[in-house]
């Protein structure tokens, strides 16, 4: 079970890794825009990229993290972990 574990995560390390790079491709996009280097398109498109690649590469890898939580990383209401929640406090 633990090398299926440990795949699961590696498959997850790189999933955030590759959305991080596709932020800064869609950023890079936007600013060859701007400078009307790639296309024609309108400024608004560019700054629409920028702000969308900044998203993904920013706020993405943190969705997808908590997204992905395992449930022993969890804590408990009363803030003990779920691994101690079984031992009582005295």
């Amino acid at each position: 079970m633990k090398g299926n574990q440990q795949k699961n995560a590696l498959s997850k390390y790189f999933t955030i890794g590759i959305v991080r790079i596709m932020g800064i491709a869609i950023m890079a996009i936007g600013f060859a825009i701007l400078l009307n280097d790639f296309m024609q398109l309108p400024d608004a498109m560019g700054y629409f990229l920028i702000f969308m690649g900044g998203f993904e590469f920013i706020a993405m890898p943190i969705l997808l993290a908590r997204a992905w939580k395992t449930p022993e990383d969890e804590d408990t209401p009363d803030g003990d972990n779920k691994k101690n929640a079984g031992i009582e406090k005295q």
